[in-house]
């Protein structure tokens, strides 16, 4: 039985992972994860699009999608107007991460999302690698205790 819950204010920062098959998305959220989720396994959303048009695969009705997210209460003490920014850079980095060791989730991941890179001339109360790093441990370890049940 795999089941889970989240947890969350309407409006909070969240990096979230999405894992079907050997395909890893990543995405930022400044609201609820299970809002962005659901827009992204739909025909027409992100995942599902580059899924098709990157890999030229679709999302399996009879396999598990994996769900993930991580709140960033670190990123919502920046002022309002550098939120995004700043889980962007978070987002950046964990893309970076994946692309260093793909298998880092016990399989030769693909990454159906893209990033951005978030201009450098930023600065944050923290530092963007360093929770990236942390997240992406995380995610291993939740993914690997998730994929044994």
């Amino acid at each position: 039985m795999n089941n889970g819950f989240i947890s969350s204010l309407r409006y909070k920062s969240h990096l979230y992972i999405i894992i079907h098959n050997d395909f890893l998305y990543i995405g930022e959220t400044g609201s609820h994860p299970a809002i962005r989720w659901g827009r992204h396994i739909v025909k027409g959303g992100t995942f599902y699009e580059n899924l098709k048009y990157f890999h030229d695969e679709e999302i399996q009705q009879d396999k598990d999608i994996f769900f993930c997210c991580y709140e960033l209460s670190i990123v919502d003490k920046e002022i309002k107007s550098k939120r995004r920014l700043a889980r962007m850079a978070v987002e950046t980095e964990l893309h970076k991460l994946v692309c260093l060791q793909p298998d880092k989730f016990g399989f030769e991941s693909f990454l159906t999302s893209r990033y951005e890179e978030y201009p450098v001339r930023h600065s944050f109360g923290f530092a963007p690698a360093a929770i990236a790093d942390k997240i992406f441990d995380r995610a291993a370890k939740d993914f690997a205790e998730w994929s044994k049940q």
